[in-house]
């Protein structure tokens, strides 16, 4: 079927042109566009014409390459004093139909500030399966060097996407105020996975770009999002988050300045409050410059700073403090029998570093130090001078024949079936090999639960207990 070009002339309004156009196929990479089939059935000189500019050479910048086929465009009232309406639909980057139209109207061309009505649908786009529209109300004052000045709206409705690897986006809702060289994204609704999110933000300036943000979660469920854990047996929900920041786009690499706050939810089984998170990233360096979270009856903060110039070998290093952890939840989470064994606070300072994506990496270059005290523990049910002499000499009862005034004095350690100490210290220069130093009134509290061996290291009331993992208790008495 004839696809017509024609044109009128309009006393006082110059010549108006319309054509119709059917392409069947563009591809557009690094240094030329070249069009296929651009056969109109019509007006000869201008399909000659169009033949003959079959190559057009020209600079893209960064290198790219992208295809079409199917291109139909038409536009009407083309004139510099009129609105031009047109429809444009395409097939891209590897569809078999028509899965992008954009239609409007732009114009009067003649004017400043160019006014544009413009409609984009995407059904099912590669490489995102990007579908839903946008709409673009505006004013556009081009540019001798740089991208135009657009004043005026853009509109989301209904907008999805999957990129691999992530959560799938979709339900998107928004409004974009475009003030030339800044816009404001007002308070936009949208899913990640399912889980209703909000966010707005501010683009300070878009050369080079500069934005803040905010995005809002009533309740984050990390299964949902794709980032549970293995075993957990509550729901992993992160509630109340809002997450703040800044972000630059520059020509050496992106800046980042991120801070989340949650005042309470749920981490693979272990309730939280007041989780604060501080975090930039600067030079290929991404660092979490705090972090602090209240759980198990004590806090958690941190440290650390992760090396990202090799993407396939990322270095990290972390620093870590526990205050006042209760040793009974702790431990019940991956030692239940020793949970019940054991009471007490845990204090620990402990350093790590390391390489590697994935843990099997990670492992054999995973290197630290540390400090652990166990503050007011109590070992139930275990009277470690029993066990360490009995041990030591493979004769039972032997605490009973301590001289009275020994066991006066030391009545926590030979006069009860449980055990107290005031601290127990754990010194690490290695985390394979481990060294735990008890004297007089400490004791193993954090090895009681584990297969034990006594040996004397000599004259005189010392013994060393050593333990299945490499650890071992100096005790004196």
């Amino acid at each position: 079927m004839p696809w017509p070009i024609w044109a009128e002339a309009n006393a006082g309004h110059g010549v108006t042109f319309h054509f119709a156009l059917r392409i069947g196929h563009v591809h557009v990479r690094a240094g030329s566009i070249e069009l296929r089939r651009n056969l109109l059935v019509g007006h000869h000189r201008v399909e000659s014409r169009l033949r003959a500019a079959r190559r057009i050479d020209f600079h893209l910048a960064p290198p790219a390459e992208y295809v079409a086929d199917h291109v139909d465009v038409r536009a009407t009232d083309v004139s510099t004093t009129r609105a031009t309406s047109f429809r444009a639909a395409a097939a891209v980057l590897g569809a078999t139909k028509q899965n992008v139209t954009v239609d409007g109207s732009v114009g009067p061309l003649g004017e400043r500030d160019v006014p544009a009505d413009v409609t984009i649908r995407l059904a099912d786009v590669a490489p995102w399966a990007a579908s839903g529209t946008i709409r673009l109300a505006a004013r556009i004052a081009p540019a001798r060097e740089g991208p135009p000045a657009v004043h005026g709206t853009a509109t989301l409705h209904g907008l999805e996407a999957a990129v691999p690897g992530a959560p799938r986006l979709a339900d998107v809702e928004s409004t974009v105020e475009l003030k030339g060289d800044s816009a404001v994204v007002q308070p936009t609704h949208f899913t990640l996975n399912g889980v209703p999110l909000e966010a707005e933000a501010t683009v300070e300036r878009f050369q080079p770009a500069r934005v803040r943000f905010t995005v809002k979660c009533a309740a984050c469920d990390v299964n949902r999002l794709g980032y549970g854990g293995e075993g957990v047996r509550e729901a992993e929900v992160l509630t109340d988050v809002v997450t703040t920041g800044s972000a630059d786009i520059l020509p050496a690499g992106p800046e980042a300045q991120v801070s989340v706050r949650s005042p309470r939810g749920s981490l693979r089984d272990v309730p939280y409050e007041g989780l604060e998170t501080d975090a930039t990233l600067a030079g290929q360096i991404a660092t979490v410059d705090r972090m602090h979270v209240a759980a198990l009856g004590g806090t958690v903060e941190g440290s650390a700073r992760v090396d990202l110039h090799d993407a396939t070998k990322p270095r990290f290093e972390s620093h870590s403090i526990v205050h006042g952890v209760a040793l009974p939840e702790l431990l019940a989470r991956a030692f239940p029998a020793a949970a019940k064994q054991m009471d007490g606070r845990l204090e620990a300072n402990l350093t790590l570093s390391g390489t590697g994506r994935d843990w099997n990496a990670i492992r054999p270059t995973l290197a630290g130090q540390g400090r652990a005290d166990v503050r007011d523990g109590v070992l139930k049910d275990v009277n470690v001078a029993e066990s360490v002499l009995g041990g030591a000499t493979g004769v039972a009862g032997l605490a009973s024949l301590v001289p009275p005034d020994v066991r006066g004095r030391y009545p926590d350690v030979f006069g009860t079936g449980d055990t107290r100490f005031e601290a127990d210290s754990l010194s690490s220069r290695n985390l394979i090999e481990t060294a735990v130093n008890v004297d007089r009134r400490r004791c193993a509290g954090c090895l009681a639960a584990a297969p034990i061996r006594c040996r004397r290291l000599g004259h005189g009331d010392q013994f060393r207990v050593d333990d299945h993992s490499n650890s071992s208790v100096v005790s004196s008495y």
